[in-house]
């Protein structure tokens, strides 16, 4: 029949498992995302700045514009690439990130931010417009009159073409919000959404107090993890059968933490697929917000095999120094432990004890070794008087 102290045993046995998974887990996941300095990084590392612009206008242009914008041309690209220049792009995106992270540490009810394109819009539609009229003015006159003018579907020029004016009518379209990008002014409310066309501050109001508990949540449960493993071993009738079981609990809980990683590249997929892109389902940026949740992921399971290192050295030390404190013998001092004090010494190996000739007391008619000589005057002393016995 179990005891209520061993049934007490078995339950905090299974609990410190639980603190001790749940210690590790929470303190990767903080050290990776706590702050938003790991997904700037991942940012930058997935080269998001430079194909995002590109991505966004090549997958969201308009149809009919498809002839006007040619991203095979050189020029074009020149001409995108010096009105969204990377640097500028990154500063805008760390304000949603930072704004995001406000949301998160409670400052805000929901991620603020606005990052502004028109400028950069206005920009790339001027420079445009005027690169495709200047391209038309090099060819020859038609001499005909046209009353609706087309210029990408002109092969010649009619006699009142206005090139000026002309430029002016194409800046205005490609200027037009889903020419060049799909809206010029970005909000909060352009966050990726689920299918329900929420955002993700609107499906979960409850990640900002989670977000809270995450960042005390180590120390608690690093702190319950010491005062079980100490009360385990307390109340265990034999230390070193405790001390052999809490050793074995982290390096078992080690490796378990080290085969996470698994599982959490299973549950990625599954929440690329649950948001979409606020940028449109484009295959391009898709790919660019996947790339960039693979290396936030690749944080926080390379600092989870970090913990989960250590916990198995740890572990592993704590059975290794159990097993080398051991006696070699197995009885081996077992007269302390018994309480039993021995009269006689300890022999020696052919199983004789050592003499020694000064303490042994036997009286021996040989000539002695050892002893000092008698003095002289005890001479009178040897021979006994006869007389009177």
């Amino acid at each position: 029949m179990i005891t209520p102290k061993e049934l007490a045993l078995i339950f905090l046995n299974w609990l410190l498992r639980i603190l001790i998974f749940l210690t590790v887990l929470t303190s990767a996941v903080l050290v990776g995302l706590g702050t938003p300095q790991h997904i700037k990084s991942a940012l930058i590392g997935a080269d998001s700045y430079e194909r995002f612009v590109t991505e966004v206008i090549r997958t969201n242009n308009a149809t009919d514009q498809k002839s006007l914008i040619s991203f095979e041309n050189k020029n074009v690209q020149k001409i995108i690439k010096e009105e969204f220049p990377p640097n500028e792009l990154q500063i805008k995106t760390e304000k949603v990130i930072d704004g995001f992270y406000a949301w998160l540490e409670l400052e805000t009810s929901e991620p603020k931010f606005t990052v502004d394109f028109t400028q950069n819009v206005d920009e790339v539609s001027r420079k445009l417009s005027s690169y495709i009229v200047l391209s038309f003015a090099d060819k020859p006159e038609c001499g005909y009159y046209y009353e609706t003018i087309d210029i990408t579907e002109l092969s010649c020029l009619p006699t009142n073409i206005n090139l000026a004016q002309e430029q002016s009518n194409l800046q205005a379209e490609l200027n037009k919000e889903g020419v060049i990008l799909p809206q010029k002014v970005f909000t909060e409310q352009d966050l990726p959404k689920n299918n329900e066309n929420q955002t993700i501050a609107q499906a979960f109001p409850y990640i900002p107090t989670l977000f809270s508990l995450l960042k005390i949540a180590p120390f608690i449960f690093g702190g319950f993890t010491i005062i079980i493993a100490t009360l385990l071993v307390s109340l265990s009738t034999i230390k070193r059968r405790a001390l052999r079981q809490l050793g074995s609990n982290l390096l078992m809980n080690g490796l378990l933490i080290c085969s996470t990683p698994l599982f959490i590249a299973f549950a990625l997929p599954y929440l690329n697929r649950r948001f979409s892109s606020g940028f449109g389902n484009s295959g391009g940026v898709q790919a660019i917000l996947n790339e960039v949740l693979n290396k936030i992921n690749f944080v926080v399971n390379y600092y989870l095999l970090i913990f989960g290192f250590l916990v198995v050295l740890v572990g592993f030390s704590i059975m290794l120094l159990e097993r080398s404190s051991r006696p070699r013998r197995k009885y081996a001092q077992l007269e302390k432990r018994a309480g039993i004090i021995s009269a006689y010494g300890k022999r020696t190996a052919n199983g004789r004890f050592k003499l020694d000739p000064q303490k042994v007391p036997i009286q021996s008619s040989e000539i002695s070794t050892t002893k000092k000589p008698k003095k002289k005057s005890d001479k009178k002393y040897r021979k006994l008087a006869k007389k009177g016995w």
